[in-house]
């Protein structure tokens, strides 16, 4: 009886500190700038990336639970997403002409 309870403890115990985990998990991140110029001092959610020439690509590590930011030109363009990021999910966004943030894709981990 007193194995069993224990068992009972340890399962709920591993449950917890895996459930912690997958809520800690970060966030990848990729930038794209397809504005047709360089973007200039890029940061994502605090990340500094610096400037992102035409068509060059960069990922990042972001932390889960938190809204997106991305700023860039001097910190006069900013996008902020309207909800947190997913835990261990994967987004795209871009740089498009007129100095806009658009998301290219559902989360990775939803296209497999």
């Amino acid at each position: 009886m007193r194995a069993t309870l224990w068992i009972i403890v340890a399962a709920l115990v591993l449950l917890f500190v895996i459930l912690f985990r997958a809520g800690v998990q970060p966030v990848r991140v990729v930038i794209i700038n397809q504005s047709g110029h360089d973007a200039h001092e890029v940061v994502v959610s605090s990340v500094a990336i610096g400037a992102l020439a035409n068509g060059e690509s960069r990922v990042v590590s972001a932390t889960s639970g938190e809204p997106l930011v991305i700023t860039f030109r001097e910190q006069k363009r900013r996008w902020q997403s309207a909800e947190p990021l997913a835990p261990a999910g994967g987004y795209v966004f871009a740089i498009t002409p007129g100095d806009r943030i658009a998301q290219q894709s559902r989360r990775m981990r939803d296209r497999q």
